[in-house]
């Protein structure tokens, strides 16, 4: 791995390539003050749901794999699933994509070493990151019938690129690019998918900026930036949005509450109608502190509300449907996945599926009636799912390990 290279950790984050830098973001806003709710208190969890049933998978056929890569996943077929994810495997450092349906059977390998991948918006072509034959992190793109797959052409020697989300018209992509050589060049930059033309959207003075996503129709873009400069992505860090023409700079969490991307799921989340964000934050450093909670915010950076009470927290969600919002709680308490309207009332407890099981990160499903999350035994896990009120609560893969990221197939 080259110098400047630095792992996606976004959940299955994306990336596209090129060109040549044409804009910068502005002087960020005054932070916004808090206005909170009353504080949320969780209740005593219930009885955890009876462990499901195995599920069966599709019988092996011959792919290029690896050891790591079990022999009961299946070559794949060039139809995804219900769900993609990214997962490494026990004593392997390569990540993989698999797809697989939502009852937990047919799991197929789609491709073996690749990391940070995501489902264009369309359905029709995979983006993931890897290493070229320079040495120098790019785009990988393939359909997804397995065709097609190549590296995003080189239109600049040194600017390397990396996470990035998908424009919901799937015409840009939005990604970090740095430069080992010229680091005035850091920050955030969109991709056009047609053409490879760039647009430099933030300025990371020579540090490093963290894209987010888009908002729902594509106008502006969340990211993060390091309270105090650095190159550790799990560092503190302040939350902004911009115009994704790289103007109207606006930082959305105040002085001394601070958050950070950290993996496998964001800790920030656009509201479907695009005019609110929500997060978690904590006071102070998000690395030492474990009284955090979550905030929704106007786009504006005006109005912030706390909607829950200090505890310690890891990931959230807003649902498609705009009507709850998902996060994992992760104090020996309250251990699970808790929902909770945007204002802040009906919170709504899913347990683990047994005493002595954790839960980092829950993702909703395309119509809101489902959520897939990681359930971990130690630092190795295996994803389920269960209804939005956390009922039917099913295993969906039986191979435990690292899971980089995973995401739903929209259909």
């Amino acid at each position: 791995m080259n110098q400047g290279h630095r792992q996606c950790r976004r959940g299955l984050g994306v990336v596209v390539w090129l060109a040549v830098a044409t804009s910068c973001a502005s002087t960020p806003s005054t932070a916004p003050s808090v206005a909170e709710t009353e504080p949320i208190t969780a209740t005593a969890p219930p009885s955890p749901t009876t462990d499901p049933s195995a599920s069966s998978t599709t019988p092996p056929t011959t792919v290029s794999r690896g050891d790591s890569i079990p022999s009961s996943v299946a070559e794949y077929s060039g139809k995804l699933g219900d769900i993609i994810y990214s997962k490494k495997s026990i004593g392997s450092d390569d990540s993989s994509l698999f797809t697989i349906d939502a009852d937990g059977t047919n799991e197929q390998l789609v491709r073996a070493s690749i990391e940070g991948v995501q489902l264009s918006p369309d359905g029709r072509t995979l983006c993931g990151t890897a290493v070229n034959p320079d040495g120098l992190l790019r785009p990988l793109m393939l359909r997804v019938d397995g065709s097609g797959e190549d590296f995003a052409p080189l239109a600049d020697a040194t600017l390397q690129l990396g996470c990035a989300d998908w424009s919901p018209d799937g015409t840009r992509l939005f990604t970090e690019g740095w430069d080992v050589d010229d680091p005035s060049r850091n920050g955030t930059y969109t991709v056009s998918a047609l053409d490879g033309g760039l647009v430099r959207v933030s300025d990371a003075h020579g540090g490093h900026d963290y894209p987010l996503m888009y908002s729902p129709d594509g106008n502006k873009l969340l990211f993060m930036r390091p309270v105090v400069a650095s190159d550790d992505f799990n560092a503190s860090m302040n939350l902004f949005v911009v115009n994704a023409d790289g103007s109207g700079l606006v930082q959305l969490n105040p002085p001394g509450i601070e958050t950070s991307p950290d993996a496998p799921n964001s800790r920030a989340s656009w509201s479907p109608d695009g005019q609110h964000v929500a997060f978690l934050a904590s006071k102070g450093d998000m690395a030492k502190s474990s009284a955090r909670a979550i905030f929704v915010v106007a786009a504006d950076g005006s109005n912030l509300l706390r909607i829950t009470d200090w505890s310690e927290m890891e990931t959230m969600d807003w649902s498609p449907d705009g009507t709850l919002i998902a996060f994992t709680w992760v104090d020996d308490l309250h251990q699970g996945i808790y929902t909770v309207h945007p204002d802040g009332t009906g919170l709504n407890y899913i347990p683990p599926p047994d005493r002595g099981l954790s839960i980092l990160g829950a993702v909703w499903s395309p119509d809101s009636s489902k959520l897939l999350f990681p359930v971990y035994t130690g630092n190795i896990a295996d994803l389920w799912t269960a209804n939005a009120d956390g009922t039917d609560l099913v295993q969906v893969t039986h191979a435990p390990g690292g899971y980089d990221g995973f995401q739903w197939v929209p259909r």
